[in-house]
């Protein structure tokens, strides 16, 4: 029910990105209304993702179609705490455990299952000490980008508008979220936030985050 009254302005909210706006429960919007009904005691907190998919997907038939997409996309996305603890484990240099960095939205679980990824029993994505030092060693100390940058690359890459990709050519290669047609604001180059995904039975674990199409902000020194 949350879904499908906010998903107008879930839908504006989401028009409005691109300009600057972000807020994680506009006034109104879906998430917004189901914290409110939490409080009241008229829903439990626990998440049950099949059941909000099949409600999401049944009720909106008297809604327009783009408002409806707008409620669906909206459930998926990097989380401000996730965002914040990653950050915070990149600056300080180290991992701080597992954590819920967001979830993928239930179209893109499907498509990365259909490019071999095992079901997971939910859509929360999960960031692992092992994919943290992993950023650390190639994207932070290796290719000189920034912590914030880091974060920014992982948040574009689990963006709504994603598309599950795998490399046809790289068997071992994973399936992951690609966000294409990015622009660089320090060099003007489009890249591509690419972050491959592993599945362990419960939930999508984050492997790395990669900006395919930007070169490292340091060059190695000359010899």
């Amino acid at each position: 029910m949350a879904g499908v009254i906010g998903a107008p302005v879930d839908l504006a909210a989401m028009a409005l990105a691109p300009f600057g706006y972000q807020h994680p429960a506009p006034v109104a919007g879906s998430e917004w209304i189901g914290a409110q009904m939490e409080k009241a005691g008229a829903i439990s907190p626990i998440r049950r993702p099949a059941a909000e998919l099949m409600a999401s997907l049944a009720a909106p038939a008297a809604l327009p179609k783009a408002a409806a997409t707008a409620g669906l996309a909206f459930m998926a996305a990097m989380s401000p705490e996730g965002k914040a603890r990653l950050l915070a484990d990149l600056t300080a240099g180290k991992g701080s455990g597992s954590y819920r960095l967001g979830d993928v939205t239930p179209g893109q679980q499907k498509a990365l299952q259909r490019l071999g990824t095992p079901p997971t029993e939910s859509r929360d994505v999960m960031m692992t000490d092992a994919a943290t030092g992993h950023m650390l060693d190639r994207r932070v100390n290796l290719d000189g980008f920034s912590p914030e940058e880091v974060v920014r690359f992982a948040e574009q890459a689990m963006q709504p508008r994603s598309s599950a990709w795998v490399d046809p050519a790289a068997k071992a290669h994973k399936p992951a979220l690609s966000n294409s047609g990015l622009r660089d604001p320090l060099t003007g180059r489009s890249y591509t936030a690419h972050m491959p995904m592993a599945p362990n039975g419960e939930s999508l674990d984050v492997v790395t985050v990669i900006p395919r199409g930007l070169p490292a902000r340091k060059t190695k020194a000359p010899e």
